[in-house]
């Protein structure tokens, strides 16, 4: 297989899977859009010094969008000087119904608790990042993350299980549980 059909490939079997990753993190199409369109012009940049035995391709790709990801945050925060949203729009992107003080509330807590599990989610290694990704954002069975990461069904589910207590214990001080799935 030529380099340009290897890369095809790879586009094909993963634009979807680095879309969804990105656009889970940025809430918008369009920049979700244009961060995958930069993973994979850093794919094809870097293509002669990817390593198959350091990692696979989907971890590679995924360590790859994570740095695009941070990239993009730095330089939003950086053009902004600081986070630049205000109450008004925060009111603006709520159902009507939620718009009441209490809903505000709710709807902020929320919002600073995903903020801080994803901020956690991204302090994790590349490979319990990827596990978390495809588990819970792909919805993928530990049978299908077995054949995508080359681990065990077994190692899936250990790893899994010791990567989601390891989240528990980190966030149990640092969010209000209360306000989860409220």
């Amino acid at each position: 297989m030529s380099q340009v059909e290897e890369i095809t490939k790879i586009y094909n079997d993963n634009a979807d899977k680095i879309y969804r990753f990105l656009y889970v993190r940025v809430e918008n199409s369009t920049t979700a859009e244009d961060l995958t369109s930069q993973v994979f012009l850093k794919m094809v940049d870097k293509f002669s010094q990817f390593d198959s035995k350091r990692a696979s391709v989907t971890t590679w790709l995924f360590t790859i969008a994570k740095n695009t990801l941070v990239d993009y945050y730095r330089s939003a925060a950086s053009k902004a000087g600081k986070n630049s949203t205000n109450l008004e729009d925060v009111e603006n992107l709520l159902p009507v119904e939620n718009q009441g003080n209490k809903g505000m509330e709710s709807y902020v807590q929320n919002s600073r608790n995903k903020e801080i599990i994803d901020a956690e989610i991204l302090k994790l290694s590349d490979e319990e990042q990827m596990l978390i990704f495809l588990r819970f954002t792909q919805e993928m069975t530990y049978e299908e993350i077995a054949n995508e990461t080359g681990l065990s069904v077994n190692a899936v589910g250990v790893k899994l299980f010791r990567v989601l207590k390891k989240l528990k214990n980190i966030l149990t001080n640092k969010i209000d549980i209360n306000t989860l799935g409220h």
